[in-house]
């Protein structure tokens, strides 16, 4: 959905990533976001925001073993009170496309099963929406030819 598609949203950002490792700035990310629907979207109320650490099965020739890059993240989140891991994709059985992530999060969240979501608010405060929060290397990925699939990138 687009940010006009309910007037009021609960919102939780979504960071996706291989977080190797977690920095000031992704976390800061998640301030910047805030702080901006806030000042944009003032009917919209912040819930909170997960980092989502990719699976070991993600190419990359320098990943550390996500085991190690849960904890890191974890530390890093662990003096903030608006953002959680989850270890969701990395429990998968191999690499997830962020449109994936995006929906299994949203089902988790209507389902209410997960510890590592943030406090959800009440349904009065509008439908729950998860938007993915992405750093310029993610997004100068979008423009390289055949890497998204189209209908991904139109979703996200």
């Amino acid at each position: 959905p687009t940010m006009a598609a309910s007037p009021a949203q609960r919102v939780i950002f979504l960071a996706c990533g291989s977080f190797n490792p977690p920095t000031n700035m992704h976390l800061r990310l998640f301030e910047l976001a805030r702080d901006h629907y806030r000042a944009h979207q003032p009917l919209s109320t912040v819930l909170g925001g997960v980092i989502s650490p990719t699976h070991d099965a993600y190419v990359k020739s320098s990943l550390i073993p996500s085991r190690h890059r849960l904890a890191m993240a974890k530390l890093a989140v662990s003096g903030s009170p608006m953002v959680r891991v989850s270890d969701w994709e990395v429990k998968q059985e191999g690499w997830s496309r962020t449109r994936l992530v995006l929906d299994e999060y949203t089902m988790l969240a209507k389902e209410g099963k997960v510890d590592w979501l943030p406090a959800m608010g009440t349904a009065d405060q509008g439908p729950v929406t998860f938007k993915l929060l992405c750093g310029a290397d993610l997004l100068e990925s979008f423009a390289v030819p055949d890497l998204w699939n189209k209908d991904d990138l139109t979703t996200i």
